[in-house]
């Protein structure tokens, strides 16, 4: 797809890291982990239930998204 259409921004969801970094090299865009963002999802229900500021929540997994991401791009 981006030797046709260079431009054209590839989305994909993989089942774990080691695919979403493979699919990450072979052109993707942008890769989201699926068990990563289950894993990230958990937790926010987790801490939701603990009683932990919505927004300190928040702020815990974008910065955790944010790693996984750059753990797919580096590898």
């Amino acid at each position: 797809v981006k030797r046709v259409w260079p431009n054209v921004p590839l989305f994909a969801r993989a089942r774990d890291m080691r695919v979403a970094r493979l699919l990450h090299r072979a052109g993707a865009t942008t890769v989201v982990a699926e068990t990563v963002e289950t894993s990230l999802q958990l937790s926010g229900s987790l801490l939701r239930g603990l009683g932990i500021d919505e927004d300190v929540i928040l702020r815990r997994l974008d910065i955790e998204r944010d790693r996984a991401i750059i753990g797919i791009k580096e590898q």
